[in-house]
């Protein structure tokens, strides 16, 4: 054990300025061999210029860990330390010293073959060309620290030249966008989807809008007229696979559900392509489509829907009015309609409305007056509001403090399932005892069985008149 121990330094004894790196190299074997031996009393040997405390103390390879719990070394150094304070030989100690100083030369060279590729591709300072000509000598950490400051500088210029293609292929798109929306028009829904990731978005949406047919458009209107309730939800798994079939594609839900705006918005431009005529005066148009009632002109966030359908029509027909005139005069004539409405109702000796007259309100006017007709019961009725109701229109309140969560229906057809559900769980959201639907329409058997289970009770046309 002692064969290779190292002499301690007394206090007084100066540090020796000639020592070459070989003997330094020596020096830090020996320290090592006599630690791995159980001697922790030697002074440590000096760092070398190429230690930087993430590579090997003795080669100056990367891949390192403690070792003896003083400095980190590469595996094969630490196997090598291992088998020469096992042997005691003073030749492959020798060996071993050759051995590290060849795998620094290697690595300071595969460091200079790396400045070299640099300067085909970044700018090398004469700062660094002049300091490159010394440290490639002697400093590895030197050379190292140049070099990952190139590497950096190198990553940089090729991520900012990657981002330059991104950025010419999205504008490239953008342009093909705009040219395929002038030529063929984009569903509105559709157009801000493909905005938020054109990218990704813009060639399935191409592939939806080639695939929708006159067989598609067909079947979707036959499913609109089949289930023109609210079991409308209930078959959309099979009228998903359907038109995955017929378009030859998949969806994803997001894009489902604007195939199917879609397609609403296309049925609504044929319907009312198939009533207006184009001889039809500008009064005339603009009454059948309130009656139509494809136009929904109490919900504000339909407003863009309704001027992408005035267009589509507009230009379908190839009508003389433009779709401004339309929404204007659909204005007037909704005040006009509304003012009848009232005249009638204060001439009117019988308070009761007429069925006519529940027919032309509006959904939030037909919301008003069963609140009212309530009131009349002896209800406290407060009024939710318009969007995100939570399912219920109406809180009543009784003289006992019972409250009961009330949805509202002006509904032609039949209600389903859907909205005695959505009742159902507006009770808890409103803390509600109670639950009721009002319709001006009738209630499917399925909501009748689940409306019983509930407890939630049913007003539909012939229980409106015994209401008001």
């Amino acid at each position: 054990m002692g064969l290779f121990r190292l002499k301690q330094k007394k206090n007084d004894e100066k540090p020796d300025k000639e020592k070459n790196e070989k003997s330094i190299d020596k020096d830090r074997i020996i320290y090592l061999i006599e630690r791995y031996n159980g001697n922790w009393s030697l002074d440590k040997p000096e760092n070398s210029k190429f230690y930087t405390g993430d590579n090997c103390w003795l080669c100056g390879n990367r891949g390192v860990s403690y070792f003896e719990g003083s400095v980190k070394l590469c595996n094969k150094c630490k196997e090598t330390i291992k088998i020469l304070a096992e042997n005691n030989n003073s030749k492959e100690i020798k060996q071993f010293e050759k051995e590290i100083k060849f795998v620094r030369e290697n690595i300071k060279k595969d460091l200079m073959d790396k400045i070299k590729l640099f300067e085909n591709k970044v700018k090398i300072s004469k700062e660094d060309k002049a300091k490159l000509k010394e440290v490639s000598k002697k400093d590895l950490i030197e050379l190292e620290k140049i070099v990952k400051n190139y590497e950096e500088q190198l990553e940089r210029k090729e991520a900012e030249k990657e981002q330059r293609k991104k950025e010419k292929k999205i504008k490239e798109l953008r342009k093909e966008f705009l040219e395929y929306k002038d030529k063929n028009g984009i569903y509105l829904h559709f157009e801000n989807w493909i905005n938020a990731d054109i990218k990704n978005r813009f060639e399935k949406f191409k592939k939806i809008d080639g695939a929708i047919n006159e067989e598609v458009l067909v079947l979707f209107n036959k499913y609109v007229e089949r289930y023109n309730d609210e079991s409308f939800s209930d078959n959309l798994t099979q009228l998903k696979k359907l038109l995955e079939h017929k378009m030859k594609l998949s969806f994803n839900e997001d894009e489902f559900g604007l195939l199917i705006q879609y397609l609403f918005h296309l049925f609504r431009v044929s319907l009312l392509s198939r009533i207006i005529k184009k001889e039809d005066s500008l009064e005339n148009i603009s009454k059948k489509i309130l009656e139509s009632d494809l136009i929904d002109l109490d919900n504000p966030e339909m407003t863009d829907e309704n001027t992408e359908i005035l267009k589509q029509v507009v230009k379908y027909l190839n009508l003389e009015i433009k779709w401004e005139q339309i929404i204007t005069k659909m204005g007037e004539l909704r005040k006009s309609i509304e003012l009848e409405n009232f005249e009638r109702k204060l001439l009117r000796t019988d308070k009761k409305p007429s069925k006519k007259e529940i027919e032309k309100m509006t959904g939030i006017e037909f919301e008003k007056f069963i609140g009212s007709c309530l009131e009349n019961k002896g209800y406290k009725v407060k009024v939710t509001k318009a969007t995100g109701d939570q399912g219920a229109d109406l809180v009543l309140k009784d003289e006992k403090g019972v409250l009961t969560a009330v949805q509202v229906k002006k509904y032609s057809g039949s209600v389903g399932n859907k909205a005695v559900q959505e009742v159902v769980a507006s009770m808890k959201f409103y803390d509600c005892d109670k639950a009721m639907i009002v319709t001006t329409g009738t209630f499917t058997k399925s909501a009748f069985e689940l409306a019983s289970k509930n407890g939630v009770q049913l007003i539909d046309e012939r229980g409106l008149d015994d209401l008001i």
